[in-house]
C-alpha cells in the first residue's frame, strides 16, 4: 500500500514585534522625556540668576505665584492665593524680578547722568547757565533740576518766556534722554514771592514754565514721552527754611522707573512670554 503523504502543520506566533512585545515604544518615550529634562535644564542655566529664582518661585508656588496676573493686577506688585493672602514664594518671586529690573533701569540712568554732565562741563564756557544744572538718580528716577540763582535764572523775570542759553541747555538734555524708553514728567516751582499781575499768580507761573520747558524738549526728539506737565507753585521749596530763596525757582524733569508690567524692559517681556503669562496693568 502506498504510503500517504505527511501533512505539516506550522504554527508561526506574533509578527515582527514577537521576540521584543514592543518595548521599544517604552525605551524611546524614556530617552525623549530625558532629552526634554536635559535641554530645559540647559535652558534654565543660561538665564539670569534673579529670572532663575522668579522660575523657582513659580514652581514652588504655581497657585500663588499666578494668582496676582489675575482681574488685571500688576503681578510685581502683588502676587497672592485667591483668598488675597500674600503667597511668600510668589512675592518674593515677584519682587526679585521687578528689582532685577530695577537695576537694569537705574544703569542706564547712572550712565545717562554722566554723559549729561560731560556735556554740561563742555557747554560752561559758553553760558554760566550750565552750571545751575543739577543732575541726580534718585529713588523715583533720573532728575534734573535747573535751578534759578540770585543774579541769573532761565526765563525773563516774572516770565515764561526762556532764554536761548536755558532753551539749548533743555535741547541737550532732550538729545540724551530721547534713548530712554522711560516716561518723563516736567514739573515747575517758584519761590514764595507773590506774582504782582491780577489773575495771574504763581501757580499759572509755575505751568507755563514747565510747559515751556516741554516744548523745547519734544523739539529735541521726546515726542510722545512726556507724560506729565505739573505745576507745584511754592509748595515745593527746595530751601524750606526761606520760601523767598531764588532757588526754589525751577524747573525739574523726572524720568521715572517703569513701574507697570506692561512697560517693562525688553528682558521682563521676554520673562511673562516664556512663562505664557500676560502682565497686568497694575490694581
Amino acid at each position: 500500500m502506498p504510503e500517504q503523504p505527511q501533512i505539516r502543520i506550522i504554527k508561526k506566533t506574533g509578527g515582527h514585534e514577537a521576540h521584543h512585545g514592543g518595548a521599544w515604544k517604552v525605551a524611546f518615550a524614556d530617552f525623549m522625556t530625558a532629552m526634554m529634562a536635559f535641554f530645559l535644564v540647559m535652558w534654565i542655566l543660561g538665564l539670569s540668576e534673579e529670572t532663575r529664582k522668579a522660575i523657582q518661585g513659580y514652581f514652588n508656588d504655581p497657585v500663588g505665584f499666578t494668582a496676582g496676573f489675575e482681574n488685571g493686577r500688576n503681578p510685581l506688585a502683588m502676587t497672592g492665593n485667591k483668598s488675597g493672602e500674600k503667597s511668600l514664594a510668589g512675592a518674593k518671586s515677584a519682587d526679585s524680578l521687578m528689582n532685577a529690573v530695577r537695576r537694569t533701569e537705574k544703569s542706564k540712568f547712572e550712565k545717562a547722568e554722566q554723559q549729561i554732565k560731560v556735556a554740561l562741563k563742555q557747554m560752561k564756557g559758553s553760558t554760566n547757565l550750565a552750571s545751575q544744572v543739577e543732575v541726580t538718580v534718585t529713588d523715583e528716577g533720573l532728575l534734573i533740576e535747573l535751578v534759578d540763582r540770585t543774579e541769573i535764572g532761565f526765563f525773563e523775570l516774572g516770565s515764561a518766556k526762556m532764554l536761548p542759553a536755558a532753551a539749548a541747555l533743555l535741547k541737550m538734555v532732550g538729545t540724551h534722554l530721547k534713548e530712554l524708553s522711560n516716561p518723563v514728567d516736567v514739573e515747575g516751582h517758584t519761590d514764595s514771592v507773590q506774582y504782582a499781575t491780577p489773575n495771574y499768580d504763581n501757580w499759572n507761573l509755575s505751568f507755563d514754565r514747565a510747559k515751556a520747558a516741554k516744548i523745547i524738549m519734544e523739539s529735541a526728539g521726546l515726542t510722545g514721552r512726556i507724560k506729565q506737565v505739573n505745576a507745584f507753585a511754592d509748595t515745593r521749596p527746595r530751601v524750606r527754611s526761606n520760601p523767598m530763596d531764588p532757588t526754589n525757582r525751577r524747573v525739574a524733569i523726572l524720568v521715572r522707573y517703569n513701574e507697570k508690567a506692561k512697560e517693562a524692559t525688553p528682558q521682563m517681556k521676554e520673562f511673562f512670554k516664556g512663562n505664557q503669562l500676560t502682565p497686568g496693568d497694575g490694581s
